[in-house]
């Protein structure tokens, strides 16, 4: 009688520990959806279908700013760089541009608009993307002088006469110059030369080095 007894209780510890070990380890594999990217994501793009793939994380490797569903990242544009691969984070993307300056700067940088109609922006063949560097040209009592007033900007948006954003490459002749992100620094400076003078944009090619200085005032060329 007694080992029947014996034999019930081992059972039941059995299957008791079967039980368990079976939650504990349904705990360790419980997964939930993310979405992550399929390529690299830059400031300014909106994100599309393909853009876009779910994934199924362990909860505990889930950013708690992630995004989980494609309606909620559908349509929103890009502010930060996000690499293929990595899990889309609201923090990270916006709703749109609309009432606001939202260009994906970085902390010491400043979105400033530099007026310029087509002979100062090397003849309206500049765009979003590109880089540029500033030449400010002022005049005076004393002899005119120009100067490389800033180096390696990189440009946010073209607009027109009205402020208007510039879209398309046909939409050009109206242009009244580029928003630019600056660097924190030099506001003020090429806010000076902006009301002394003239201001030039030059496009740079891709040969120029990024680790150049952001501005050499020592440079002064008499006109």
């Amino acid at each position: 009688m007694r080992s029947r007894w014996f034999l019930i209780l081992g059972v039941g510890l059995a299957l008791a520990g079967g039980v368990l070990t079976y939650g504990y380890l349904r705990a360790l594999d419980q997964r939930s959806p993310v979405l992550v990217t399929t390529r690299d994501l830059h400031p300014r793009e909106v994100i599309g279908p393909g853009d876009i793939r779910i994934c199924y994380l362990p909860v505990e490797a889930l950013h708690p700013d992630a995004l989980r569903l494609a309606s909620h990242a559908l349509g929103r544009t890009v502010t930060q760089t996000i690499f293929a691969g990595e899990q889309l984070h609201a923090s990270r993307t916006d709703l749109g541009f609309e009432g606001r300056y939202v260009f994906g700067l970085e902390p010491s940088q400043r979105a400033m608009f530099v007026a310029a109609g087509f002979a100062r922006a090397a003849g309206s063949g500049i765009g979003p993307g590109d880089r540029v560097d500033l030449v400010a040209v002022t005049s005076g009592r004393s002899d005119p002088v120009a100067y490389r007033l800033a180096l390696d900007l990189p440009v946010l948006e073209l607009r027109d006469e009205r402020g208007n954003p510039l879209t398309g490459a046909g939409s050009k002749a109206g242009l009244g110059g580029a928003l630019l992100a600056v660097p924190d620094h030099q506001v003020e400076s090429i806010a000076l030369a902006l009301s002394c003078g003239h201001v030039y944009l030059v496009v740079r090619g891709t040969r120029h080095s990024l680790d150049e200085p952001t501005a050499n005032h020592g440079e002064v060329i008499p006109r």
